[in-house]
């Protein structure tokens, strides 16, 4: 039997390219496919798709995955583990909801028994946890935290204080503390400044940029 198959997904960039990387270490994995725009044109026996900068995610984009018939199975992956989730993810017919706290090790194996046929749902995160720590998400070099880093991608992606205190589940109040924690970590005065640093720096999805 041949590696298994595998397709990344997100609209990130820096994330489906790092995750890629990740994974070819294993021998047992080939990694056919990185798409930024939830489209996969070679076939795969698993798209692995990240919710990364997705608040409220339909999965929509699993469901067209599955009906596109170049891929036979999708696993999410993520560090949200809401109850409804887990429920629009499963109903979407995904085969996995795979937690991103998981090791390389684990995360190879969960991959093996969904390519085996078997649903897989990771156990939530322990927050407490040391390996729960371990993340990687654009801006955190600049010491952004993950959700500092969801602001600035809404930000960065047109979004107004409305929209994305909507989108996060948050109060005004803390959508403006952690838009002036994030002005003061990436080093801008203004929103029309950090939507700039958060196109600059892999915040933009993909298919909205413009050469150069």
């Amino acid at each position: 039997m041949g590696p298994i198959r595998l397709a990344i997904v997100n609209d990130y960039e820096i994330v489906v390219r790092g995750l890629a990387a990740l994974i070819e270490s294993d021998r047992r994995f080939a990694v056919v496919d990185i798409s930024v725009d939830d489209s996969v044109e070679a076939h795969a026996d698993i798209a692995l798709y990240d919710t990364f900068g997705a608040a409220d995610p339909d999965f929509a984009s699993a469901r067209r995955l599955l009906d596109s018939g170049t891929v036979a199975r999708v696993a999410v992956f993520t560090w949200s583990f809401d109850d409804s989730h887990i429920e629009r993810a499963t109903k979407a017919g995904v085969s996995g909801f795979l937690s991103k706290s998981l090791t390389s090790r684990e995360l190879a194996d969960a991959l093996h028994r969904i390519h085996d046929g078997e649903f897989v749902a990771s156990a939530a995160p322990d927050p407490r946890s040391d390996r729960a720590t371990v993340r990687r998400w654009p801006g955190q070099a600049m010491q952004l935290t993950e959700k500092e880093a969801d602001v600035l991608a809404l930000i960065t992606q047109g979004h107004d204080n409305r929209s994305i205190a909507e989108l996060l589940y948050i109060s005004p109040n803390t959508l403006k503390t952690r838009i002036r924690g994030l002005y003061r970590k990436v080093g801008v005065q203004n929103r029309v400044q950090a939507a700039l640093w958060g196109a600059e720096n892999g915040f933009l999805p993909e298919e909205s940029r413009s050469p150069g």
